[in-house]
């Protein structure tokens, strides 16, 4: 188990999240020098509030919840939950994002999509109260937090909240 004292792989963690705009499952599979696997853990539509920024008019959009394991182990390195505002993506992305069966990224990469990815927050999750004592904790908790947002022609197309387990920590 990784302490919780390491304060100091997870602020490298996050100041190297902070600073990538990139594809995670690449970089993670650059740290773990592993293929990583992602599974869709499940997806539906859903209205979203006027005030987010991918919200259009009569259209909903998709929320898709994923687990990024080391495909070796089966450790969980992290969680991401995506909102998509699939009517402003082609066709055939729209489709990919549908499937579940890849990493957004790699979507996005394979299907030459140039978009553009803000980091709007990363930072060290709190622990719970009582969190005091290093073993109660799980290695698969949530340490750090990341929230994107992906753009396309101007707007908003994804907005990706990832969260990071212990395990990455002791990782690095």
């Amino acid at each position: 188990m990784h302490s919780v004292k390491q304060s100091d792989s997870a602020s490298r963690f996050v100041r190297l999240l902070t600073g990538f705009d990139g594809n995670v499952t690449n970089l993670l599979e650059q740290i773990v020098g592993a293929p990583i696997q992602v599974v869709d853990v499940r997806q539906h539509d859903i209205p979203l509030p006027a005030k987010s920024v991918l919200y259009d008019h009569g259209n909903r959009t998709a929320l898709r919840r994923d687990a990024v394991l080391m495909s070796q182990t089966g450790l969980r390195l992290a969680t991401a939950r995506s909102h998509l505002a699939l009517a402003r993506l082609p066709p055939e992305v729209q489709g990919a994002l549908r499937c579940g069966t890849q990493p957004i990224g790699r979507i996005l990469t394979r299907h030459r999509l140039e978009v553009f990815r803000e980091v709007v927050r990363c930072r060290l999750l709190a622990p719970t109260p009582g969190d005091a004592d290093p073993p109660s904790h799980s290695d698969d908790d949530p340490v750090v937090e990341r929230v994107s947002q992906v753009w396309r022609d101007e707007r908003p197309v994804m907005e990706i909240t990832e969260l990071f387990t212990r395990i990455c920590l002791g990782l690095l």
